[in-house]
């Protein structure tokens, strides 16, 4: 069974996400390290796709 939602714990990349016009349901404090924080997205396929792209381009960076 699929997550309904997809976490990000990169600032960076929630910002570039949102940017990119994906909403952002929830903003979660981290549960290992409270000070930082977790962006949570609505799973679908764009961003599904958009995230295999995002971790192709780190891969071959």
């Amino acid at each position: 069974m699929q997550k309904e939602n997809i976490i990000i714990f990169s600032p960076a990349l929630a910002r570039k996400l949102i940017k990119m016009g994906f909403q952002i349901i929830d903003i979660k404090p981290d549960k290992i390290n409270p000070v930082k924080s977790v962006f949570v997205f609505k799973r679908n396929q764009a961003i599904v796709n958009e995230l295999l792209r995002y971790k192709q381009k780190r891969h071959l960076a």
